[in-house]
């Protein structure tokens, strides 16, 4: 452990050497879907189970919003291993995308968009992800913070009643 904030790279999981693809050539029989060619009418292949999708790559997406993410949990949540919503910035900053999130029983990797959701409501979707082993930085970073933040809390409110 070197000590730094940056969490190790991400884990060589099976099937992650395969090259990403765009969304329409996952009727290949490709496992492994990238936004590069992503375009609002996708959403169509991510609400049909199959083929089982393993990796979905959705960096940089503008298309990709709350929906996207509740589709890919109701057909996919019981596969998905790795997800990219790297600059994905039109999900939205509510609890409907952390909800879906949280059904993803096999994810192993996950890259947020920086900055999206408040701290605690992240932590308590990431906690539901038994599986997961790798978090992007930033998500770390945020997490690291509201957690400094919390003890801080708690040894003001100690020494609060070490005062009564």
């Amino acid at each position: 452990s070197g000590g730094g904030d940056e969490p190790p790279p991400p884990p060589s999981l099976p099937g992650a050497e395969a090259p990403c693809a765009p969304l329409c050539c996952c009727w290949k029989l490709v496992q492994t879907v990238s936004a590069s060619q992503a375009a609002p009418s996708d959403l169509r292949l991510l609400r049909r189970p199959q083929p089982p999708f393993r990796q979905v790559c959705l960096a940089g997406s503008v298309a990709v919003t709350d929906e996207w993410i509740e589709a890919l949990a109701a057909n996919h949540a019981g596969t998905l291993e790795r997800l990219d919503l790297s600059g994905c910035d039109s999900l939205t900053a509510s609890q409907r995308p952390l909800d879906a999130m949280s059904r993803f029983t096999k994810l192993k990797l996950l890259k947020l968009p920086a900055q999206r959701w408040e701290e605690r409501n992240l932590a308590a979707a990431l906690s539901e992800l038994t599986e997961l082993r790798w978090l992007d930085a930033a998500s770390t970073r945020d997490l690291r913070k509201a957690r400094a933040a919390l003890q801080d809390q708690c040894a003001i409110l100690e020494n609060v009643r070490d005062m009564t």
